[in-house]
Protein backbone atom coordinates (compact mmCIF):
# COMPACT_ATOMS: atom_id res chain seq x y z
CA UNK A 1 0.00 0.00 0.00
CA UNK A 2 1.41 3.24 -1.15
CA UNK A 3 1.93 5.83 1.89
CA UNK A 4 -0.78 8.01 2.88
CA UNK A 5 -1.21 11.54 1.74
CA UNK A 6 -4.21 13.14 3.29
CA UNK A 7 -4.10 15.67 -0.55
CA UNK A 8 -4.77 12.62 -2.30
CA UNK A 9 -8.05 12.14 -1.11
CA UNK A 10 -10.60 14.53 -2.04
CA UNK A 11 -12.73 15.11 0.88
CA UNK A 12 -10.60 13.37 3.76
CA UNK A 13 -11.15 16.20 5.65
CA UNK A 14 -14.71 15.79 5.94
CA UNK A 15 -13.81 12.15 8.24
CA UNK A 16 -13.52 15.30 10.73
CA UNK A 17 -17.20 14.95 11.04
CA UNK A 18 -17.66 12.27 12.51
CA UNK A 19 -14.92 12.39 14.56
CA UNK A 20 -16.99 13.08 17.97
CA UNK A 21 -19.16 9.44 16.88
CA UNK A 22 -15.75 7.67 16.74
CA UNK A 23 -14.78 8.58 20.22
CA UNK A 24 -17.43 8.59 22.43
CA UNK A 25 -19.26 5.10 20.92
CA UNK A 26 -17.75 3.50 17.62
CA UNK A 27 -20.94 0.81 17.14
CA UNK A 28 -20.05 -1.81 14.57
CA UNK A 29 -21.32 -3.06 12.08
CA UNK A 30 -22.50 -0.39 10.16
CA UNK A 31 -23.74 0.38 6.14
CA UNK A 32 -23.10 3.40 4.44
CA UNK A 33 -23.91 4.75 0.79
CA UNK A 34 -22.11 7.43 -1.65
CA UNK A 35 -22.33 9.33 -4.08
CA UNK A 36 -20.57 11.26 -6.61
CA UNK A 37 -22.48 13.13 -9.14
CA UNK A 38 -21.05 15.83 -11.24
CA UNK A 39 -23.66 16.75 -14.46
CA UNK A 40 -22.42 19.88 -15.20
CA UNK A 41 -19.91 18.86 -17.11
CA UNK A 42 -19.06 17.11 -20.69
CA UNK A 43 -18.54 14.48 -20.30
CA UNK A 44 -20.41 13.98 -16.64
CA UNK A 45 -18.73 12.24 -13.50
CA UNK A 46 -20.35 9.82 -11.63
CA UNK A 47 -19.72 7.13 -9.10
CA UNK A 48 -21.71 4.95 -6.49
CA UNK A 49 -20.93 2.69 -3.55
CA UNK A 50 -22.79 1.24 -0.76
CA UNK A 51 -20.62 -0.58 1.90
CA UNK A 52 -20.89 -2.51 5.24
CA UNK A 53 -18.05 -1.85 7.91
CA UNK A 54 -17.41 -4.15 10.65
CA UNK A 55 -14.60 -5.15 13.09
CA UNK A 56 -12.44 -8.24 11.91
CA UNK A 57 -12.93 -11.44 13.11
CA UNK A 58 -11.15 -12.41 16.55
CA UNK A 59 -10.19 -8.43 17.08
CA UNK A 60 -7.38 -8.79 14.61
CA UNK A 61 -5.95 -5.22 13.80
CA UNK A 62 -5.62 -5.96 10.14
CA UNK A 63 -8.19 -3.51 7.68
CA UNK A 64 -9.89 -6.41 5.31
CA UNK A 65 -11.68 -5.21 2.07
CA UNK A 66 -14.10 -8.59 0.77
CA UNK A 67 -14.85 -7.68 -3.13
CA UNK A 68 -16.97 -10.87 -3.01
CA UNK A 69 -20.40 -9.19 -3.59
CA UNK A 70 -19.04 -6.91 -6.79
CA UNK A 71 -18.51 -8.51 -10.04
CA UNK A 72 -17.22 -6.77 -13.23
CA UNK A 73 -15.21 -4.06 -10.84
CA UNK A 74 -12.41 -2.30 -12.89
CA UNK A 75 -8.92 -2.23 -10.84
CA UNK A 76 -8.34 1.39 -10.99
CA UNK A 77 -11.41 2.15 -9.23
CA UNK A 78 -11.27 -0.80 -6.67
CA UNK A 79 -7.48 -0.15 -5.29
CA UNK A 80 -8.51 4.13 -5.02
CA UNK A 81 -11.69 2.78 -2.33
CA UNK A 82 -9.44 0.33 -0.74
CA UNK A 83 -6.82 3.36 -0.23
CA UNK A 84 -9.84 5.58 1.31
CA UNK A 85 -10.91 2.52 3.43
CA UNK A 86 -7.46 1.63 4.71
CA UNK A 87 -6.42 5.62 5.16
CA UNK A 88 -9.94 6.01 7.22
CA UNK A 89 -8.83 2.84 9.43
CA UNK A 90 -5.51 4.47 10.18
CA UNK A 91 -7.17 7.47 11.05
CA UNK A 92 -10.00 5.41 13.79
CA UNK A 93 -6.42 4.66 15.07
CA UNK A 94 -5.07 8.17 15.25
CA UNK A 95 -8.44 9.34 16.77
CA UNK A 96 -9.10 6.37 19.51
CA UNK A 97 -5.32 5.66 20.14
CA UNK A 98 -5.42 2.23 19.14
CA UNK A 99 -5.32 0.13 15.86
CA UNK A 100 -8.64 -2.20 15.27
CA UNK A 101 -9.34 -4.67 12.62
CA UNK A 102 -11.90 -3.04 9.97
CA UNK A 103 -13.76 -5.65 7.48
CA UNK A 104 -14.67 -3.54 4.38
CA UNK A 105 -17.44 -5.33 2.52
CA UNK A 106 -18.73 -3.35 -1.00
CA UNK A 107 -22.08 -4.40 -1.57
CA UNK A 108 -23.21 -2.44 -4.55
CA UNK A 109 -21.29 -0.45 -7.33
CA UNK A 110 -22.01 1.98 -10.20
CA UNK A 111 -19.81 3.84 -12.58
CA UNK A 112 -20.09 5.10 -16.15
CA UNK A 113 -17.75 3.76 -18.34
CA UNK A 114 -15.30 6.13 -19.82
CA UNK A 115 -17.06 8.94 -17.80
CA UNK A 116 -16.09 7.78 -14.02
CA UNK A 117 -12.72 9.19 -12.85
CA UNK A 118 -10.89 7.42 -9.92
CA UNK A 119 -11.16 10.40 -7.46
CA UNK A 120 -15.02 10.19 -8.52
CA UNK A 121 -14.74 6.65 -6.85
CA UNK A 122 -12.40 8.22 -4.02
CA UNK A 123 -15.26 10.93 -3.32
CA UNK A 124 -17.83 8.50 -3.16
CA UNK A 125 -16.16 6.05 -1.12
CA UNK A 126 -15.58 8.73 1.30
CA UNK A 127 -18.78 9.81 1.64
CA UNK A 128 -20.17 6.21 2.08
CA UNK A 129 -17.71 5.84 5.07
CA UNK A 130 -19.17 9.04 6.73
CA UNK A 131 -22.80 8.10 5.84
CA UNK A 132 -22.18 4.58 7.68
CA UNK A 133 -21.63 6.63 11.07
CA UNK A 134 -24.14 9.69 10.28
CA UNK A 135 -26.81 9.88 7.69
CA UNK A 136 -27.63 13.26 8.43
CA UNK A 137 -23.67 14.75 7.48
CA UNK A 138 -23.86 12.77 3.51
CA UNK A 139 -27.29 12.29 1.70
CA UNK A 140 -26.15 10.23 -1.15
CA UNK A 141 -28.40 10.90 -4.06
CA UNK A 142 -30.22 7.54 -5.07
CA UNK A 143 -32.21 8.92 -7.62
CA UNK A 144 -29.44 9.21 -10.27
CA UNK A 145 -27.79 5.98 -9.22
CA UNK A 146 -28.09 3.39 -12.25
CA UNK A 147 -27.92 -0.68 -10.82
Amino acid sequence: MRPYKIEDIPYANDFYLIKNILIEELMLPVEGKGTYIRKETSPGNYAYISLRISQTPENSSTTICDWSLIKDFPEKYRSEAEYVMSFFASHIAAIIGKKIGLFFQPLEISFWIGQTRTNDFKIATVRAIINAFSNTLHQPNLQDVRK
